[in-house]
């Protein structure tokens, strides 16, 4: 398929909906991860997108967002735009690029709160661009663990 450039810059509500598809989907890896503690407010997350790729869900926006970053985007263009047959085929590859690529990882949260700050609110002066050392400091808490999404009224602790 032809390699499809989205312009988050120019258009803030496509940001603010690529923001939100990604930030459902990682709070539903994350409710999925056993190694995470407990919270009441994982009720409130689509645990589903996870567990397969769902119709309806558009994975490829979420796989363009959270491949933001020079070292994971060569791979989604090759795996995901340049190999799918059609629409369907796109979205299922995506998923499986996001299962091998983006699940679990600090470095995807750190793309996400990139593309928040950059494209959402536009926030040039956010703790991400420190670079990812200082920045994934800023989001540890004393006991092992990290707390995500904090500009939400749900951040997501996770192990």
């Amino acid at each position: 398929m032809k390699t499809q450039f989205n312009d988050y810059a120019n258009d803030k509500r496509l940001a603010l909906h690529a923001y939100t598809l990604a930030e459902q989907f990682i709070r539903s890896c994350e409710a999925n991860n056993s190694n995470n503690p407990t919270s009441d407010k994982m009720d409130e997350v689509r645990i589903e997108l996870y567990d397969s790729c769902k119709d309806g869900f558009d994975y490829f926006l979420v796989g363009d967002v959270l491949s933001q970053q020079n070292n994971r985007r060569d791979s989604f263009i090759e795996y995901v735009e340049r190999r799918a047959k059609n629409e369907l085929d796109r979205n299922q590859r995506a998923y499986d690029w996001l299962m091998v690529n983006a699940v679990y990882e600090n470095a995807t949260m750190h793309i996400l709160d990139c593309f928040y700050n950059c494209y959402v609110i536009d926030d040039r002066e956010a703790d991400c661009w420190n670079g990812f050392i200082q920045w994934i400091k800023s989001k540890a808490n004393g006991d092992g663990t990290f707390t995500f999404l904090q500009h939400t009224n749900n951040p997501i602790t996770v192990r």
